[in-house]
């Protein structure tokens, strides 16, 4: 029986969680190194805007480890602008840059971030999102599978279901997680993300 990550930990306070996230029907989808690193690309990439620190990770063939440090407090820290411009930096308004002829992989627009500015209530909401171990995921699991099913021609889930979190409880189960991810058998890792 699965329960709401909500239930499991108060994501109003730091957090450690082995996160584990297996690929549809249990397919190799992630053999070709290539996905292999663009997760971690992505991954590192998503580490510089949110409130997340990645501590080890392992793509395997069909499946994916993260042992991740959640940091609502820091996420707490930032102003508004700040909050604003990591967020657009992560999602950018696709509708109003096709309107004002912007390109989607430009860094977040002053416009952009005033507008956001404007509305504290979507600022809160940001602002947990950034220190979100879900909108972590999907902002790194959506690209991949977008690229995945590109280049096979194809559509539907490359993930199954929801990721599975373990809660670490104290420093030595940290670092049980972490040893246990570094030491997986057949893993690719590349250690300039962990």
């Amino acid at each position: 029986m699965t329960f709401a990550r909500k239930l499991l930990f108060d994501h109003t306070k730091p957090v450690v969680c082995h996160c584990v996230s297996r690929c549809v029907r249990r397919l190799f989808l992630l053999q070709d190194p290539k996905w292999r690193r663009g997760l971690m690309d992505r991954m590192r990439m998503l580490t510089m805007h949110c409130a997340i620190d990645v501590l080890e990770a392992a793509v395997l063939g069909n499946h994916l480890h993260v042992v991740a440090a959640t940091h609502p407090d820091l996420a707490a820290l930032w102003d508004d602008r700040e909050v604003a411009r990591r967020y657009r930096s992560l999602c950018p308004d696709h509708a109003w840059r096709v309107r004002k002829k912007i390109a989607t992989d430009l860094p977040a627009q002053p416009e952009e971030i005033e507008t956001a500015v404007a509305d504290p209530l979507l600022i809160a909401k940001w602002r947990e999102e950034l220190s979100s171990l879900s909108f972590f995921h999907k902002l790194l699991k959506q690209k991949i599978a977008r690229a995945i099913n590109l280049a096979a021609d194809g559509t539907g889930h490359c993930w199954e279901g929801r990721f599975k979190s373990i809660v670490a409880l104290d420093d030595d189960a940290v670092i049980a997680h972490m040893v246990y991810v570094a030491l997986n058998p057949g893993a690719s890792v590349d250690r300039r993300c962990a």
